[in-house]
C-alpha cells in the first residue's frame, strides 16, 4: 500500500509505503510529521497496487487540524495599550474584540497575519477603568479568550 497525501484535493504525494500482510482484514498505522505543514485541511488516500499491476484508490478522507494560534500577550496588566505575539501556521486574517466583564465590546480591529510571528498592538485604552478585560481572538482555528487587567 502507497499512503498518499495532498493539501489542495488534486496533487497528491506518496509519503510512506506499508506492506500488506495478507490476513484479510488488517489495521495499519502511520505516522506523518506535520510541523511544516501550514494548511488546517489535509486529504489522505491509500494507493493499492495488486501483484498484477491493477491499481486502485480508497476514497479521500479529508483531517481538518484544530492546532490553535500560539498568542503570547506581553503587558498584562496593561496600560495604554495591549501588545501580542500570535504565531500562525498559515497566513490569515484575525477578529480581535477587547470586552468588558458585561459582554460590552469595547474596540474591535482586524488584523492580517502570515506564517510564524506576527506582532500586533491594541491602542488607545488608556481612557479604560481599572478592572479586568476579556481579548477574544478569532481565526480559521477557532476562538480563544483570555483575560487581562487593567
Amino acid at each position: 500500500y502507497e499512503v498518499e497525501f495532498s493539501t489542495n484535493i488534486t496533487q497528491f504525494q506518496k509519503i510512506a509505503t506499508v506492506l500488506a500482510n495478507n490476513a484479510g482484514s488488517s489495521n495499519y498505522l502511520y505516522n506523518h510529521n506535520l510541523s511544516n505543514i501550514s494548511n488546517n485541511r489535509l486529504y489522505y488516500r491509500i494507493k493499492q497496487v495488486d501483484k498484477n499491476g491493477k491499481t486502485f484508490f480508497t476514497n479521500i478522507v479529508s483531517i481538518k487540524s484544530t492546532a490553535k494560534n500560539e498568542i503570547i500577550v506581553h503587558n498584562n496588566p496593561f496600560i495604554s495599550s495591549i501588545g501580542l505575539t500570535v504565531k500562525t501556521k498559515q497566513k490569515e486574517k484575525l477578529f480581535l474584540s477587547l470586552l468588558d466583564m458585561s459582554g460590552k465590546i469595547i474596540i474591535q480591529q482586524t488584523n492580517e497575519v502570515s506564517i510564524d510571528n506576527n506582532s500586533i498592538t491594541i491602542n488607545s485604552l488608556s481612557n479604560l477603568t481599572s478592572g479586568f478585560y476579556l481579548l477574544k481572538i478569532q481565526s480559521i482555528s477557532g476562538v480563544q479568550t483570555i483575560k487581562l487587567l487593567k
